[in-house]
């Protein structure tokens, strides 16, 4: 059943807010700002080789075949953007998954951040590159869902991807410093995911038809063999 996102008027709207105005604060600058911020899982939308804050809701936002999406857990505040630190292109996440009628490949980044984005006493994980195979209706949240766990609260919100973290969900932090800039890093490429085994592909047919051949000719043989004898 697919999860509901309709977040919760006070928390998500500020989380959203503050999402919002990193559509318009200035970047680049490389110093780190202190100020009040939350902490949590951010949805982003590649766009010509950049990061963009998706203004629609995860839930309501239908990537397109040939898309790539991106997760980033961390804190952030109104005035920095806190995007994935990796943007590979779509050939590079989903080149070698083959097209299927009634599906749609969607390139997928989970960054789950950096030690100092971690609460209390967890861990990041790796930076990860999926392919997701789904049907073309599915929405940027069933993307996340046929690629890994997912946590919400009652509201809808995603609080955890792939387990992490375990607890919380938008948590306010106050006097945050974080940077304005980040350096890159290098995904680890998992498995496609979602319905990678739908249809047939071509190679198995070949497959298919050659054994088909060789048991013919077998047949052949004994066939001649019992005349003969």
């Amino acid at each position: 059943m697919p999860v509901r996102h309709r977040p919760s008027l006070r928390r998500w709207a500020l989380v959203a807010l503050a999402a919002v105005a990193l559509l318009v604060a200035p970047l680049g600058s490389g110093v780190a700002r202190a100020e009040d911020g939350y902490r949590y899982w951010g949805y982003y939308e590649a766009d010509n080789g950049q990061w963009t804050f998706s203004q629609s809701a995860p839930g309501t936002t239908t990537p397109a075949d040939g898309s790539v999406q991106g997760w980033r857990f961390a804190v952030a505040g109104s005035t920095t953007a806190r995007p994935p630190r990796t943007i590979p292109p779509f050939n590079e996440i989903c080149g070698k998954v083959r097209p299927v009628d009634g599906q749609k490949r969607v390139g997928l980044i989970i960054d789950p951040g950096t030690a100092d984005d971690a609460p209390q006493g967890a861990t990041p994980g790796q930076v990860t590159a999926t392919c997701v195979v789904v049907p073309t209706a599915a929405t940027g949240t069933q993307v996340l869902q046929a690629a890994t766990t997912v946590r919400t609260d009652s509201s809808g919100m995603i609080c955890g991807v792939a387990g992490y973290p375990a607890t919380g969900c938008g948590d306010p932090v106050a006097d945050i410093t974080v940077p304005s800039t980040e350096p890159a890093v290098v995904a680890s490429p998992t498995a496609a995911a979602g319905d990678v085994s739908h249809g047939t592909p071509v190679w198995a047919w070949i497959t298919v038809g050659g054994i088909v051949v060789v048991l013919a000719g077998a047949g052949v043989v004994v066939a001649r063999k019992r005349r003969t004898a």
